[in-house]
């Protein structure tokens, strides 16, 4: 069963008309001066969109004795129920955050946000702004409890499901994680956030600069920490010894990053004998570390190592570390385009498994579009934004690969394509060479930005 056909869950009306919005609210010119915003309120001059945010949340959940779990719907109703100043966007609050006195605390020092500002903090909750440039968020689950609204931007957000099945250690599961569903939220959409694997997300945002409210409580105490996860097989807690680049771990970790870098034999020896005995976070850990720093073919004579120790085990990690070091691949060429549509086509590639569930969301966004010529296109441009950068492979052979795409995912024959792309060739005044083709339809499917486009959906035996 394809699960990204369009569905109405909960809150999460996927790309329909009918979502849950702010209101919005036009500012009266009384109300601002030179573009700044009215200043007279508690908190040493809180905004008063937050002012009123912060006390509908403090009177709505001291009625439930501040349980944890009835925190996600207060703060959507809270969210939901205040008026959206028109004129409320990131250069006001960076007007703001350099001229209030005081700043609320900033306690914000996970790297959450580039840069997180804290706008109300007291003694149960806080509400910050996430600010979004060239980042964009891991897949995730939470350890607090709140919900989140797009005040600047706009953002593709997929939702993940875990089973767990092998628990190595009390901080790394091993199971499989899938994506459930994706939707495009634009300023106004307000999502719940419920703690654990509940709400397990990653946010790509598609525009430059994007801006994230979020209401939240401090920790969840039924929850250990936030996890990370890592397709498709692997979840971890985000905090920990080795996340500390001044505990013992993180710096071993630090130097080994640099002996690899330095192509340093004898710690690549002295690497291999940590992974050989050392204990499962460690060892995943290093392992981590070296592909994703130094490249996957680093990383196999440890998993070689990890495979003598641990059997099945090691094949999970090589299967997550591969899929970790694509995505990684893919991810970067974010920070190298600001077209909007290219980058909604990196996210889909970036996050969700197969051809059908990608032509899903292009139909859905581009209703008008042929979804494969679609496809093609923005590969195009990708390709056009990525031709000055020597390392993006991407760019090579991109017209004639922005031919064959749209062929090749109407299920072609490959020697049908090939003769396509000739004749469209000529079409265009463009010269293939024939055995450049050839070699370019073969190999298009192997590429790590595409492999998603040209892999099937897995059909569950019943």
């Amino acid at each position: 069963m394809n699960l990204f056909v369009p569905k109405k869950l909960p809150l999460l009306i996927i790309n329909g008309a009918s979502r849950l919005k702010l209101k919005r609210q036009a500012v009266p010119a009384s109300q601002s001066e030179n573009g700044v915003m009215n200043q007279q309120n508690s908190g040493g001059g809180q905004i008063p969109y937050i002012h009123e945010l912060a006390s509908s949340v403090r009177k709505q959940w001291k009625r439930v004795d501040y349980c944890e779990s009835s925190l996600p719907d207060i703060a959507v109703e809270a969210f939901g129920a205040a008026s959206l100043p028109d004129d409320l966007n990131l250069s006001k609050l960076l007007t703001w955050g350099i001229t209030a006195e005081p700043l609320p605390v900033q306690g914000n020092n996970t790297g959450f946000g580039n840069p997180p500002i804290c706008l109300h903090h007291d003694e149960r909750f806080y509400i910050d702004a996430y600010v979004w440039r060239d980042s964009t968020t891991t897949i995730h689950d939470h350890g607090f409890n709140g919900a989140f609204c797009v005040l600047q931007g706009e953002s593709l957000q997929t939702r993940f499901r875990f089973q767990a099945d092998d628990h190595p250690t009390a901080s790394l599961e091993f199971g499989d994680l899938h994506a459930a569903d994706c939707e495009v939220l634009s300023r106004g959409d307000i999502r719940p956030i419920h703690s654990g694997s509940k709400l397990i997300h990653s946010v790509f945002h598609l525009m430059h600069p994007s801006v994230t409210l979020c209401i939240r409580s401090f920790q969840d105490s039924g929850v250990l920490t936030q996890r990370e996860y890592h397709l498709p097989h692997t979840a971890h807690f985000s905090s920990g010894a080795w996340k500390n680049k001044r505990s013992p771990l993180g710096k071993r970790l630090a130097m080994i990053e640099c002996g690899f870098g330095l192509r340093d034999s004898t710690v690549k020896q002295m690497t291999h004998e940590l992974v050989a005995a050392g204990d499962w976070m460690e060892t995943f850990q290093i392992v981590s570390m070296v592909a994703t720093k130094s490249g996957i073919h680093e990383a196999e004579p440890l998993l070689e190592k990890i495979g003598q120790r641990h059997g099945g085990r090691a094949k999970r990690i090589e299967s997550t570390l591969r899929e970790t070091c694509r995505r990684q691949e893919v991810l970067g060429m974010r920070q190298l385009v600001r077209n909007q549509d290219q980058r909604f086509l990196i996210a889909l590639l970036a996050n969700l498994p197969d051809r059908q569930a990608i032509l899903n969301q292009i139909r859905l966004r581009y209703p008008e579009a042929a979804p494969a010529e679609q496809i093609g296109r923005i590969y195009s441009g990708i390709a056009e934004s990525l031709s000055g950068c020597v390392t993006a492979p991407i760019a090579k052979m991109h017209s004639l690969n922005a031919l064959a795409i749209p062929h090749m995912l109407q299920g072609l024959p490959d020697n049908l394509v090939i003769a396509r792309v000739m004749e469209e060739g000529r079409q265009n005044n463009m010269k293939f060479d024939q055995t450049t083709v050839e070699a370019s339809v073969k190999s298009l499917p192997d590429a790590n930005l595409l492999k998603p486009l040209f892999s099937e959906p897995l059909v569950k035996a019943a």
